[in-house]
């Protein structure tokens, strides 16, 4: 999914997928981690490419039916593998070194991990964007989690665009 295409370029670039290995360097991914990516949509697929040359992967969403076909289908989507999925009702029986929430919850400061039945992992990626702290990342705040929240992912999607407009300008 592209989500900057500037004129006069043979196409676009999704900054998504540079925000997100710019996370995972600044979390210290390692290949072994256990990982959930939490959502159905574009994010949750973009995150999915990032993470396709890790071994664990689990994907989990509101949407059971897109989720499925979102993890069952990834040689149509240019991954190279296909995912865990695992069910929502499933997801208190199971704990994960790092979870990225692709959703909007936490945005009108629900609790991720309240409405989820989640356990607290090692490593957090929540990408709803909110002039608050979402819940979860006061929690990861109060326990000394690391994470990624939505401002900082924003950021690093911003300056891989100025980035690409200021190369674009300077062509002109």
């Amino acid at each position: 999914a592209l989500n900057l295409i500037l004129p006069k370029t043979d196409g676009g670039l999704n900054t998504d997928l540079t925000a997100f290995e710019k996370s995972f360097k600044f979390l210290h991914l390692k290949k072994n981690d256990k990982i959930l990516v939490y959502g159905s949509g574009g994010t949750a697929e973009t995150a999915l490419y990032a993470l396709q040359d890790f071994p664990d992967i689990y994907l989990s969403a509101r949407n059971e039916k897109i989720g499925k076909e979102l993890a069952f289908n990834g040689k149509e989507l240019a991954f190279k593998y296909n995912f865990k999925f695992i069910q929502e009702n499933k997801l208190s029986e199971e704990s994960y070194d790092l979870i990225i929430n692709c959703t909007p919850l936490g945005m009108n400061y629900e609790d991720f991990l309240e409405t989820t039945k989640l356990k607290l992992p090692v490593k957090i990626i929540d990408l709803p964007y909110s002039d608050k702290k979402t819940p979860l990342i006061q929690r990861c705040e109060q326990e000394n989690i690391p994470f990624v929240d939505g401002k900082m992912f924003w950021k690093w999607q911003a300056e891989k665009q100025l980035e690409k407009f200021v190369a674009q300008i300077c062509n002109l």
